[in-house]
């Protein structure tokens, strides 16, 4: 899936972006146009707090940059993200109506 946000929109851009990388713990890179109406891409790891924030991009400069990723650190992601904890054996046992 493919979207641009322009400028006006950034600040929901990045909120959605990292919903999604906790939400399924895993790596995201959102890579937006370099410009004056766009910029400011984003990478974001499985897991994010204070003391690992989403590494923001220049907001209208063209870089490269390179970002290592494991599968070691979504794999401690997802053991230690407490809504596993809230999970049911059987989910077929609930009462539907």
């Amino acid at each position: 899936m493919r979207r641009l946000f322009p400028r006006r929109e950034l600040c929901h851009r990045h909120d959605f972006i990292t919903a999604g990388a906790l939400e399924n713990q895993l790596y995201l890179l959102s890579l937006n146009r370099a410009g004056r109406d766009y910029g400011g891409s984003a990478f974001c790891r499985p897991w994010m707090d204070e003391t690992r924030p989403k590494l923001l991009f220049d907001a209208h400069r063209e870089e490269l940059r390179r970002f290592e990723v494991t599968a070691g650190e979504i794999r401690a992601a997802r053991a230690s993200y407490s809504f596993l904890a809230d999970r049911l054996a059987d989910y077929d046992a609930l009462p539907c109506r």
